[in-house]
């Protein structure tokens, strides 16, 4: 741990409580000199701590603030002065995610502006171009053929048509990068005898968010955005865990960024992006970017998105200057 701007008494405190809560927290915690820390409590109005969080992006930033409204964006809270059970149950909330699988990689993509796989392939080609057909008006029918698996989606039934029923595994191999994809429109007047599961077009773009890429979110989601559920998710018809139960409940009732709800909720940010993602999939949640600045840079489609942007364009007839 270490502090980041605070004023002498303030730091004084916290290293005194430090060393009186170390017994009584998960892990063995230190303080340390240095920016690099895995958690700072820092004070928001410095701008030293400005800076600083704007070169590191693995360090928890942790506002020391009288009011939570004055904290700095992006950070989590801890009111001051501090009490030493609220020390502990942040300190136990850091052991958590950093006891996960591989963590390093997956609080780094928290700072990632890209949205390809690890191996430079578009991560979520099928999501998107489902969720791009599934915003379609009118009463037309579309045929999307992903890798050798082939899909008839009603945007206004809100319905899939799988010639083949999917099973977990076969979700999962729809979701991962670099699936290649066409789309055409069905004629008006084409008619085929379907011998296959209909599933609900939610559904599948829910199953998509779950069990994509994980490293990161969906390419227009900006990563240090705060999200609020619009509405709660059908749990009684889809795929779900307690998990996701928990993070609803608290995005019901407030918005939070992804850290946040790692944090709050002792998971893995990975389990936080695959259910931030299915949710947006599903248009069930609100949106909030830390500023206009930031929101005009991480909406910008990705360019190895162009493509898939391009065909669901044409297939709906928007033009090439919508």
């Amino acid at each position: 741990m270490t502090s980041i701007g605070l004023p002498v008494r303030a730091e004084l405190r916290l290293k005194s409580l430090l060393e009186v809560v170390n017994a009584r927290t998960s892990d063995r915690w230190s303080f340390v000199e240095q920016a690099d820390a895995h958690v700072a409590i820092c004070d928001p109005v410095s701008a030293l701590s400005s800076v600083t969080m704007k070169r590191s992006a693995a360090t928890r930033f942790i506002s020391l603030v009288e009011d939570v409204s004055n904290a700095a964006a992006g950070t989590s809270v801890i009111r001051d002065p501090i009490r030493a059970s609220d020390l502990i149950e942040l300190l136990n909330l850091v052991s958590s995610t950093l006891s996960c699988e591989a963590p390093e990689r997956e609080w780094a993509a928290l700072a990632s502006a890209t949205n390809t796989a690890v191996d430079g392939r578009d991560a979520f080609p099928v999501a998107v171009a489902l969720r791009g057909l599934a915003r379609a008006k009118g009463q037309a029918a579309f045929v999307l053929q992903a890798g050798a698996f082939e899909m008839h989606v009603m945007p206004a039934a809100r319905t899939v048509h799988l010639l083949e029923p999917v099973d977990e595994k076969g979700l999962s191999g729809l979701a991962a990068p670099g699936v290649p994809i066409s789309i055409r429109e069905l004629p008006a007047t084409q008619t085929r005898a379907l011998v296959a599961e209909t599933r609900k077009l939610d559904e599948l773009l829910w199953g998509l968010g779950l069990h994509g890429e994980k490293g990161r979110l969906l390419p227009e989601l900006p990563v240090n955005a705060a999200f609020k559920l619009r509405r709660w998710p059908d749990f009684g018809r889809i795929e779900h865990t307690p998990d996701h139960l928990r993070l609803a409940s608290r995005l019901v009732r407030q918005k939070a960024t992804v850290l946040d709800l790692a944090m709050a909720a002792g998971l893995p940010v990975s389990n936080v992006n695959a259910f931030i993602n299915a949710c947006c999939l599903c248009d069930l949640v609100e949106v909030h970017p830390v500023d206009h600045s930031t929101r005009a840079v991480a909406t910008a489609p990705p360019a190895r998105y162009a493509g898939i942007f391009k065909t669901i364009r044409s297939v709906l007839r928007f033009g090439a200057t919508s």
